[in-house]
């Protein structure tokens, strides 16, 4: 990735007898270019990955809720059930935090995954021009309604570094099922 001009040092550092090089895309074209083609790995239709990415964009900076879940489900409607049984990894929370971090880096805002806190770790935070949103998501078995994860959020302070700090905060709570390898729990609230 370094040779081919996808990374770039951004910073070098001398560790004991070693060189150790900080990489980073050299600009947002080429971070797009890449989480692009990442997230084509993950759902193979272009087309409506394309129309995928300008509805959520639309639904963060408006607040639409409504068409950030739909955009999610739909996301993952598309996924083939063929590249479930290839594997276990969609029975873990990791696999859906990796599709949805993929799907919103490639819109190009400002994704932090695993933001820590002083009392543990937020799965994803996004900052757009005006708000922040702090995601939290669970695996559950068939149905889950997203208020665990807000509750979770709120319990553990995730959002108390960005009240306050000139941005509206939306906490937002995701359950997603190891059946139905969707959405099936989705809650928000307002700080």
């Amino acid at each position: 990735m370094f040779q081919s001009g996808y990374l770039t040092i951004k910073k070098a550092m001398r560790v004991g007898p070693r060189d150790v090089f900080r990489l980073g895309f050299p600009n947002q074209e080429v971070k797009l270019s890449f989480t692009d083609a990442l997230l084509n790995d993950y759902t193979p239709d272009t087309l409506n990955t394309a129309g995928f990415q300008n509805d959520m964009y639309r639904a963060l900076e408006a607040r639409d809720m409504d068409v950030v879940k739909a955009t999610l489900e739909r996301l993952f409607s598309s996924i083939p059930f063929e590249w479930y049984n290839a594997g276990t990894l969609d029975k873990y929370e990791g696999y859906y935090a990796s599709v949805v971090y993929s799907f919103f880096t490639s819109i190009g805002f400002d994704i932090t995954p695993e933001k820590s806190s002083s009392h543990g770790r937020a799965d994803l935070v996004i900052k757009t021009n005006d708000r922040v949103y702090v995601f939290e998501f669970k695996v559950v078995e068939i149905v889950g309604d997203g208020k665990k994860a807000i509750d979770q959020i709120r319990e553990r302070g995730y959002h108390h570094q960005y009240v306050k700090a000139g941005k509206e905060v939306v906490l937002v709570g995701i359950d997603f099922s190891k059946k139905e390898r969707n959405v099936v729990g989705f809650a928000f609230e307002m700080v």
